[in-house]
């Protein structure tokens, strides 16, 4: 198993607007997608610029349990539909909370109640 990113100079970065953080907080709600665009003209920001819902915390990105699951489906079936991510490396950068959802350990969230896990 190799792991890291091969070649970098090479790498494609593409922002996908589900793997932000579950959590109501501000820290969990990412802001304006544009002047990070501006900043990163190299990087691919086309499903933020689709996603009306990326910086509201509305639709599949409320603090919930079931939207939290929902949203990992989706991207889990986004990387094995995709035609772009066919036979390549990805590295997924994103907050411990979405990451332990995607990697199936909920158990920690499961032993806490909903309101613990996305209340203020």
């Amino acid at each position: 198993m190799q792991l890291g990113i091969t070649n970098l100079q090479k790498t494609q970065v593409i922002v996908l607007p589900e793997l932000q953080e579950l959590g109501p907080e501000a820290c969990d709600i990412p802001g304006d997608w544009k002047p990070k665009k501006e900043a990163n003209p190299t990087y691919d920001w086309t499903r933020c610029e689709k996603d009306a819902d990326y910086n509201t915390k509305r639709g599949i990105y409320t603090p919930e349990m079931a939207t939290s699951r929902r949203r990992c489906q989706i991207i889990f079936e986004l990387l094995q539909t995709d035609a772009k991510y066919d036979g390549r490396e990805v590295a997924l950068i994103c907050h411990g909370g979405i990451i332990s959802f995607l990697q199936g350990i909920e158990d920690e969230y499961e032993e806490m109640t909903e309101d613990k896990i996305f209340s203020k």
